[in-house]
Parts: C-alpha cells; sequence; structure tokens
C-alpha cells in the first residue's frame, strides 16, 4: 500500500517514487534551476536594451540633419519613444538634391507621392541622402567626387538607425550605385544585414564590369560611334 505523502512521477524509464523530502528537495532543485535561467534571460535582456539605449544616446544630431534634412518636411518622423516599423532609404539622381523623395511641392504644383502616403500609413520613416553640393549642403565642396567617399561619410550615421529597425532601399540613376555601394558597406563592416527590397530604377546593373561601364574609356557615345566606325557599321543609333 503506497502512503499517500509519497509521489509517483513518470519518467521515460516508468515510474519513480519519491519519499517527501526527495520530492521537496527536487522540487527546491528545479525552482532554483528556473531562477538561474530567468535571471540569466533578465541579464541578457537588459544588456541588448542598454545596448540600444546607448545606440539612441550616440546619435550625433548635427550629423543626422546634415544628412537628413528632409525628414520632418516629409510627415514621416516618428518620434521617441515609438520606434517606426520601417525604414525607408533613399537616394536622388545626379543632379537632384533629397526633396526629390521628401517634397510633395505646394499649391496648384503639389503632387501627392505614393511613397510618402505609404510611410505615412505604415508608420515608416523616410531617410532621403542630401549630398554634398545639393540643396542645404549647396555650399559644401566636393573635393573627391568618389562614390566610396560619399558611403564613408553616410554608413556610420545610417548604420546606427538600422540596427533595430528593418530597411528597404530606393535609388534613382546614380542613386543606384550609391545605394548598392553603401548596402555592402553596411553589411561587412556594420553587419546591419540586407534590406528587405530594393528598388532601383534608370541605371546600369552596379555589378558590372568596369570596361562595359557605359561612361567609361571606348563605352561613352564618342567611344561606340568610334568603334561602329571601326568595325564598317553604319549608325549607332546614337545620331538620331
Amino acid at each position: 500500500m503506497v502512503s499517500f505523502k509519497a509521489r509517483f512521477y513518470f519518467f521515460s524509464r516508468g515510474f519513480v517514487k519519491f519519499s517527501p523530502r526527495e520530492k521537496k528537495t527536487e522540487k527546491f532543485h528545479i525552482r532554483d534551476k528556473n531562477k538561474k535561467k530567468n535571471a540569466r534571460f533578465y541579464q541578457e535582456a537588459k544588456k541588448k536594451m542598454s545596448v540600444l539605449d546607448q545606440h539612441h544616446q550616440r546619435r550625433d544630431e548635427v550629423a543626422f540633419k546634415r544628412l537628413f534634412p528632409g525628414l520632418q518636411r516629409s510627415g514621416t518622423q516618428i518620434d521617441a519613444p515609438e520606434r517606426p516599423s520601417l525604414r525607408v532609404i533613399c537616394f536622388a539622381n545626379a543632379g537632384n538634391a533629397e526633396d526629390l523623395f521628401t517634397n510633395e511641392g505646394v499649391g496648384e504644383r503639389k503632387i501627392q507621392s505614393p511613397l510618402l502616403t505609404f510611410c505615412r500609413k505604415f508608420k515608416a520613416e523616410l531617410l532621403s541622402v542630401q549630398l554634398p553640393g545639393r540643396g542645404s549642403r549647396r555650399n559644401e565642396p566636393w573635393n573627391e567626387p568618389k562614390i566610396q567617399t560619399v558611403v564613408r561619410e553616410i554608413a556610420p550615421t545610417l548604420a546606427n538607425e538600422l540596427r533595430d529597425v528593418p530597411y528597404v532601399v530606393v535609388g534613382h540613376s546614380v542613386g543606384c550605385w550609391l545605394a548598392v555601394q553603401l548596402v555592402d558597406v553596411l553589411r561587412s563592416k556594420y553587419d546591419d544585414g540586407e534590406p528587405l527590397h530594393f528598388f532601383l530604377s534608370n541605371f546600369p546593373a552596379p555589378t558590372i564590369e568596369d570596361k562595359d561601364k557605359p561612361w567609361r574609356g571606348g563605352r561613352t557615345r564618342r567611344g561606340r560611334r568610334a568603334d561602329a566606325k571601326a568595325s564598317g557599321g553604319g549608325k549607332t543609333g546614337l545620331d538620331d
């Protein structure tokens, strides 16, 4: 006859009987184990939150506003402590400023932007990059007009903004090249991962070899005409 004070526990190998004292010891052991597990989880969570808090405290507001002056104008800014659901990083073409994406115009010239409408509806922040020599930075000299120079300036600020929020990239014309170079740096140096989507328009594939790029050497308009004449061809299609 089994005592009412004893209990049976089922294990994979069958029933094992514990005395009341053993059962009490086992309970304390499990409770202690859970306490340690919870404490470890709490410490890890606290460490992660501390990193995120430090990240937001480290934001250089002057540099941020210089690179993304149109955020407030766009109507997509999300104020702390609320976080945006998404960040949309935009690169305009060489002849335009960042307001290509952040300004819908006024009065009769106002044209509703589907991109801004999307961002406002789904609480996504639109960060359109202002390049040197354009818009609010028109007086800044661009002594070394290289894509890598621009990327080195943008990457640290953007890396901080993208660590805790998913992002997509939009590039138009030369902005496509900038976008691809920037994402490569964010992945390799800052471990920010891949964008959710890439939207690129009106530019040759940035991954093509240098010799095949249309603005290099024999691939220029004049170079293509010369190649066509040398090969005995007629019109190149550039003279029409």
